[in-house]
């Protein structure tokens, strides 16, 4: 991975612009976030009694993803980690009539090296640890399985590689017509239709393939 401190997300234009515009952009995100909080009442909500949920909101930008679980359950106590100032400001701002929330400003690299959180019943991410080396995703991975209460879950949101290069040209080319849809029924005064090319030539994405993931959480010790 690029040091956090080299990467894109150190440039305010870059963390505005998807604080901004980030609906418009990534693909089903509304239908995403559906997926989360049917997965933590499901697996979640109504099994963990007497305290309240333990959640840690890995690359949490402008914590989103902490806002939606929040929605569902308010008594969740979050620990929002993020590499960027900045988003965490942001995620401030957007969580501030909610308490039990904690803020760590931290890359990944950081947050293993340096741990004093505790367990969590519940740990999240979206759309960011696709930015690591296959290596940083295994440890991070050990780091998260050995950080999950017993009946814990993981749920991380995030894009994969295709298999083949073909595979590859046909959802990037999917992502484009569904941004393309999006502009023409919402009437965007600006496009977004570069953002699959963006994604597929930005040197801080490595994505890897699904079989690659699960192996790497297999190894780390999850049940499929």
């Amino acid at each position: 991975m690029t040091e956090f401190n080299q990467s894109e997300w150190i440039e305010s234009e870059n963390v505005q612009e998807f604080i901004k515009n980030s609906d418009n952009f990534i693909l089903e995100r509304k239908q995403q976030f559906k997926i989360l909080g049917s997965f933590y009442n499901h697996f979640l909500r109504h099994k963990i009694k007497n305290r309240n949920v333990r959640v840690l909101d890995l690359g949490c930008g402008d914590g989103r993803i902490s806002h939606e679980i929040l929605k569902l359950d308010a008594c969740a106590e979050i620990f929002l980690v993020d590499g960027s100032l900045e988003m965490l400001e942001n995620a401030k701002s957007n969580l501030k009539n909610w308490n039990n929330i904690h803020y760590i400003h931290k890359s990944f690299q950081s947050l293993m090296k340096n741990d004093n959180l505790g367990n969590f019943d519940f740990v999240v991410s979206a759309l960011a640890i696709h930015h690591l080396s296959q290596k940083e995703k295994e440890l991070l991975f050990i780091y998260i399985h050995n950080h999950l209460n017993d009946g814990g879950c993981y749920l991380n949101m995030d894009v994969v590689l295709p298999n083949t290069d073909q595979l590859e040209e046909w959802y990037l080319k999917l992502w484009w017509e569904w941004i393309q849809e999006k502009e023409i029924e919402s009437s965007f005064e600006e496009t977004f239709r570069h953002i699959p090319q963006l994604y597929q030539n930005n040197p801080d994405n490595h994505p890897d393939t699904m079989e690659q993931q699960l192996n790497a959480l297999q190894q780390s010790g999850f049940k499929m």
